[in-house]
């Protein structure tokens, strides 16, 4: 197994996770770039680059996934998966959504996560895990550079 990120690492994605939550980012389907909006995947993706790790450029998003199964494939690429118990700031989740474990997020700390609506409210946002509606089903650490 590859070696998972440290705790300043993820310390730096969680930073990172709640300023484009603070700054409010919009919502872009397939969005990559917060300059001009992301979905899930794509906060995911920033959040890794801006703690310097190599996180490929491409996630699948809600609506391109042909199976769930494909979601652990694509984080395979950059993160090795931890038990629920474990999962702490910096490492990503995963919730299901109408019944499709699809949708990603990063904890921010204090049972808190950041993630990106693609309804109201649009836009990327760090709250409370306790609010949301949908069951966390998976969680993965970031592997290190």
């Amino acid at each position: 197994m590859s070696r998972q990120a440290d705790a300043d690492t993820r310390a730096r994605i969680a930073a990172a996770a709640r300023g484009y939550a603070a700054a409010r980012v919009p919502f872009r389907r397939q969005g990559r770039d917060p300059r001009f909006g992301i979905d899930c995947g794509g906060l995911v993706k920033a959040c890794g680059w801006a703690a310097g790790l190599p996180v490929p450029n491409a996630l699948p998003t809600y609506r391109s996934v042909p199976a769930p199964s494909f979601i652990d494939e694509e984080l395979a690429r950059f993160a090795d998966p931890v038990p629920l118990a474990e999962a702490d700031e910096g490492d990503i989740v995963r919730f299901e959504v109408h019944g499709r474990p699809v949708h990603l997020g990063i904890l921010t700390g204090g049972g808190r996560v950041a993630h990106v609506l693609g309804v109201a409210p649009r836009g990327t946002h760090d709250e409370a895990l306790s609010t949301l509606p949908w069951p966390v089903v998976a969680a993965y650490r970031f592997r290190s550079a």
